[in-house]
């Protein structure tokens, strides 16, 4: 097995000389073999190894048990040991993760922490070939693309798995060959965990009705996959250079060069736009960039809206993507006919109709505006502005961008986004107190009528 993570490390370029390895060590077979792996290595390299224990609160005495196995362990072997305790189940209520999601989180901040306190160059962790396996396995019952389906990478930034082509079989064998003690981590054995069902039931079954070299296979197929995917993500990032523009903080992309790709690459060219806005890319799934798309045959003003206020809107011939601003409104209602709304996010409230209305007088701040009903045949909405939005005045026989009407009247930034704007499907009928659309209007020939009321209610 030696030889295996020596060919590992030279192929992926993992250590160089002089490193500080940071190395995550739980206790367990894997962390504690590549503990001694990484020892013997040392003086090749002229390594400096450093541990990291985290305790996640969850096992208890048996946690405890562990925590005091690798302070004695590193004691033993004269490597530093920096441990790191944590209410890793209290942390997952408060953020809304599952508890492998925040014991995964707290360990990576404690790993790069380590390193910031040790001058760590690298971080060591133990991933196996076993994992990989159950990692493709999970992603792909779960649906992942290429990139998901690629599994775990050798090499993550600073971050190195040196056991990544060596099984769970070989680094128990290598423990026992060479009397290595090592913990065992009961909740490993628990089938109520999605990975532990892969790892108890699953890969059991394929190796012996299909393939009793799954694990190899897997892992073998994730390198494909993830060499695939590399190679289509330049030929991405290369197609993105092609299609976009950046205008103040928004990225646009032409369309009608995007639309010279492959979907595959019209895909990976969106993913690559919206990373540069939301590193959190997990949160933009393939209906999101289907969605993004589908702006390709959409009117100027169509909007989507993404997680953590990244959004998508067509103009023109561009489909401009952009980061919305932590304290902006925005909001869209479709109103009905004879029916009151009650917009919360500016505390106003709505009413068209056909009926002479009088607002009670404890209204404030009411605006009522007559429209030509004859001219209407779909529905109204009220709505935050949107870029490209334009409202056409007679007087300038023409449209004017409602940005620019803002600009005009000396509306500030800040007030603009909460300015509610009534439509008529697609068209800008009344900027509310800043102007209405001649389109609309009422005329002295108009037989049919309706009435648009806006105001805040009283404050008690």
């Amino acid at each position: 097995m030696t030889d295996q993570v020596l060919k590992t490390i030279k192929t992926h370029n993992m250590l160089a000389q002089d490193d500080v390895v940071i190395l995550g060590l739980s206790g367990g077979a894997d962390s504690v073999a590549l503990l001694y792996l990484l020892r013997d290595l040392s003086a090749d390299y002229h390594l400096t190894l450093v541990c990291v224990h985290v305790n996640h609160g969850v096992r208890g005495a048996e946690a405890q048990a562990d925590q005091q196995f690798v302070a004695s362990l590193c004691e033993a072997l004269g490597v530093p040991l920096t441990i790191v305790s944590a209410d890793v189940p209290k942390m997952a209520k408060q953020m809304h993760l599952t508890i492998e999601e925040a014991g995964r989180q707290v360990r990576y901040r404690a790993f790069q922490d380590a390193c910031l306190q040790y001058g760590g160059t690298k971080i060591a962790v133990a991933h196996n070939q076993n994992d990989q396996a159950e990692t493709l396995l999970y992603r792909l019952c779960r649906g992942a693309g290429q990139k998901g389906l690629g599994g775990i990478r050798p090499v993550r930034d600073n971050i190195i798995r040196p056991l990544l082509y060596c099984t769970r079989q070989q680094i128990e064998t290598y423990c026992a060959d060479h009397r290595i003690s090592y913990q065992t981590d009961s909740t490993n054995l628990q089938e109520n965990y999605t990975r532990n069902k892969i790892r108890l039931k699953l890969l059991p079954a394929l190796q012996e009705q299909l393939n009793t070299n799954i694990v190899e296979t897997l892992s073998r197929t994730a390198d494909l996959l993830r060499e695939e995917d590399e190679f289509l993500e330049v030929l991405a990032r290369q197609a993105l250079v092609c299609c976009v523009r950046n205008e103040e903080s928004k990225l646009l992309i032409d369309v009608h060069t995007l639309d010279t790709y492959d979907l595959v690459l019209k895909r990976r060219i969106i993913r690559n736009a919206c990373v540069q806005f939301s590193p959190a890319l997990h949160d933009i799934s393939h209906e999101h960039v289907r969605m993004i798309l589908s702006l390709q045959n959409a009117e100027t003003g169509k909007t989507i809206v993404m997680p953590n206020g990244l959004r998508a809107s067509r103009r023109y011939d561009d489909i401009f993507i952009y980061k919305q601003p932590d304290n902006q409104v925005e909001f869209l209602y479709t109103i009905p006919l004879d029916t009151v709304v009650f917009i919360k996010e500016i505390q106003k409230s709505v009413l068209i109709t056909c009926q002479t209305h009088t607002i009670d007088q404890n209204h404030t701040n009411c605006y009522t505006k007559i429209f030509d009903y004859d001219r209407i045949y779909g529905n109204f909405t009220i709505r935050t502005r949107r870029e490209g939005d334009k409202i056409y005045f007679k007087s300038m026989n023409g449209n004017k961008k409602v940005k620019n009407l803002f600009i005009d009247l000396k509306i500030p930034r800040d007030k603009r986004e909460r300015v509610p704007i009534l439509c008529h499907e697609d068209d800008v009928m009344w900027v509310v107190g800043f102007g209405a659309s001649d389109l609309y209007s009422q005329a002295e020939h108009t037989k049919n009528k309706f009435y648009v009321h806006i105001w805040e209610e009283p404050h008690e």
